[in-house]
């Protein structure tokens, strides 16, 4: 939601601005892709990460880990870190990237694809008409539920086909 993105950036800018003009040139805000993250930053978000790998035993040895790309910040940011991170973990794990596309026209498949490839990453796209369906008018009352419940439920289906023990 646009509200929201511009409302973070916002509480960035007025309570870490030193943090925001460091990062605000290497995030596009609407919400493709990262193409870097530098310096302070990126050892922030590394490091807060690294802690909380290891607090919390989130990643296992051998693990497969499954992670959403929708193109937007949150799941691109998990993406690059885990990436990054994976070559100096002493924990090995693989990632799969997927991304559900919902059948909309215009999506953003091709260059996710694209983004994945330039990290080493193969990104598997699942074709599907969940937000046609959700928009339907056998379904007018809540489409954003529907489609958000199919796409999840389709990412577990193929963590299990897999052997993704992640998400």
């Amino acid at each position: 939601d646009k509200a929201i993105r511009e409302s973070k950036s916002n509480w960035l800018i007025q309570n870490q601005p030193d943090i925001w003009e460091k990062t605000h040139k290497f995030l596009f805000l609407s919400g493709f892709w990262i193409h870097r993250l530098t310096g302070e930053y990126r050892d922030s978000v590394g490091s807060q990460v690294g802690r909380a790998l290891v607090k919390y035993q989130m990643i296992d040895e051998g693990d497969r880990i499954l992670i959403g790309i929708s193109g937007g910040k949150d799941s691109t940011t998990l993406l690059y870190t885990l990436q990054e991170r994976q070559a100096r973990s002493p924990v090995r794990y693989a990632i799969l990237p997927v991304h559900i596309d919902p059948g909309f026209a215009g999506g953003s498949a091709d260059a996710l694809r694209e983004r994945c490839h330039r990290l080493g990453l193969e990104l598997r796209v699942e074709a599907t008409d969940y937000g046609p369906l959700a928009h339907s008018p056998a379904n007018r009352e809540n489409p954003c539920f529907l489609c958000a419940r199919l796409r999840r439920k389709r990412l577990f289906e193929i963590a299990r086909e897999s052997g993704c023990r992640k998400i």
